[in-house]
């Protein structure tokens, strides 16, 4: 058990980062409260893929952050390859990091003083929206699993406050965002791709009918009259993604 003035201390923090304004404030608070060198919160942009495009805040160096999307290192990287199918945190150590590639990105990442240890926390609300929030130094891995055994029960609760407050940056006070099925979005999706009931009941394995159904009920759930409105305003509030329009 933690002395008591220690749980009062962090009680205290959390209480402060939950006041601060945004995600960017939280997350250089958390780094300097913790002496934790790098933070990054990563918002998938809806329920229907793992990874897609995606709402990221991080303090990561600039020409780092630069540099991991012109080499496109989301589609080699274990933390976010394998983050948004976890459902408890763990070390990136315990990763897998066995394919050919990640020792690649992590030379580089080393090389942009990133490299190191850090520690994953997957974040799923109530409206199955899903996050990963990392913590990452560059110390050695067994220091690092020293000090995060320590700490690991606090940094879960500011992962939480991360994802509120990312969510009221996106939302506003009052989050609107309908808690739609994951059929429903399937099958809004196809629909703002072009697909017509027929072919959307083929590609989900469901009847016609029942893809009509879906279609109906995520209307009514997003308020809105017609499928076209309903794909405009599920856009909107990032629950389709916007490339299914083009």
């Amino acid at each position: 058990m933690k002395p008591t003035s220690l749980v009062s201390e962090h009680d205290k923090f959390l209480e402060d980062l939950s006041a601060l304004p945004d995600v960017n404030a939280c997350i250089d608070a958390i780094c300097a409260y913790f002496k934790i060198e790098f933070a990054t919160y990563h918002l998938a942009f809806h329920e229907g893929k793992a990874i897609d495009t995606p709402y990221v805040k991080t303090n990561y160096p600039s020409d780092w952050v630069r540099q991991y999307l012109v080499m496109n290192y989301i589609e080699i990287d274990p933390v976010a390859q394998s983050g948004f199918a976890r459902a408890l945190p763990c070390l990136w150590a315990d990763l897998d990091w066995s394919d050919p590639k990640s020792g690649t990105f992590v030379e580089d990442a080393i090389k942009h003083g990133v490299g190191g240890a850090g520690y994953l926390i997957p974040v799923t609300d109530r409206r199955r929206r899903r996050a990963i929030v990392n913590f990452a130094s560059p110390i050695d891995p067994e220091k690092w699993a020293t000090k995060i055994e320590d700490i690991a029960v606090v940094l879960g609760e500011c992962a939480e406050i991360l994802h509120r407050k990312a969510i009221l940056d996106l939302y506003g006070k009052e989050d609107e965002r309908p808690a739609l099925s994951p059929r429903e979005i399937q099958c809004l999706s196809w629909v703002a791709q072009g697909k017509d009931a027929g072919a959307i009941a083929i590609i989900l394995g469901i009847s016609e009918h029942t893809v009509r159904d879906y279609c109906k009920s995520a209307k009514h759930k997003l308020g809105c009259a017609t499928l076209f409105q309903a794909i405009h305003k599920a856009t909107m509030l990032r629950i389709i993604d916007s490339d299914a329009l083009d």
